[in-house]
């Protein structure tokens, strides 16, 4: 369903994502641009709004990270109502990480960015869930979430500004996590600490999530490259 507001239909550039309610009933969330800087849970059968969440509304303050969805009773203490409904991860360059209802829409917690880790935009990576986790790119690498409350588990060293969502491969005890960076860096950190493995120079801006399988990570660069 297209989201009215006075001067038109907000558009959207954030990557929907899919879950299922506590109720089995298929959900698709959502963020949308300026001057609406929402986040919509919408049936995915018939397109009709569930909830809106209103993010901060300020200078380019919409919502572009593509939201993650924990499944209903995934994450957090048993018998409490917002993770036994599901959870979504969102963050808006409003500079604030959200975890969210998955039914309601209602607000669990709020991690904010620039007043905690000192530093803004860009605020458009999606999250990795992993466990009890989430792993976020923001304005100067990448930071971890504990999933059911909020506080910051770590910050990697600083790099250059992350856009691109957090991918996330290898054995339990010793995954990494991939991202892409303005600098044009492909940036490859430890999941347990946040500590840089190794970074390899493309020549020009990440923008694009990487690719794994079989052991190989794939990405593509504004260097007009696929590594």
């Amino acid at each position: 369903s297209p989201v009215w507001l006075p001067g038109g239909l907000s558009g959207v550039y954030s990557t929907p994502a899919y879950g299922t309610l506590a109720n089995h009933s298929p959900v698709v969330v959502v963020g949308t641009t300026d001057a609406d800087d929402a986040i919509y849970g919408f049936n995915a059968t018939t397109g009709a709004i569930l909830w809106r969440f209103q993010t901060l509304v300020g200078t380019d303050a919409d919502v572009g990270a593509p939201p993650t969805i924990a499944e209903p009773g995934t994450i957090g203490a048993v018998g409490t109502p917002a993770y036994t409904d599901g959870v979504v991860y969102d963050t808006g360059k409003d500079g604030q990480t959200y975890a969210l209802d998955l039914q309601t829409g209602a607000q669990i917690w709020t991690f904010n960015i620039k007043t905690t880790i000192h530093h803004g935009n860009p605020a458009q990576s999606g999250a990795a869930l992993v466990g009890n986790a989430v792993y976020i790119g923001y304005g100067a690498g990448v930071f971890s979430l504990n999933a059911t409350t909020g506080a910051l588990n770590w910050t990697s060293p600083v790099a250059a500004p992350v856009i691109s969502s957090v991918s996330v491969t290898g054995p339990a005890g010793k995954q990494i996590i991939a991202v892409g960076d303005y600098a044009g860096n492909f940036d490859v950190f430890s999941l347990a600490t946040g500590a840089n493995l190794f970074t390899y120079a493309t020549g020009g801006a990440v923008f694009g999530s990487a690719g794994i399988s079989t052991g190989q990570i794939f990405i593509t660069s504004s260097s007009g490259n696929l590594y």
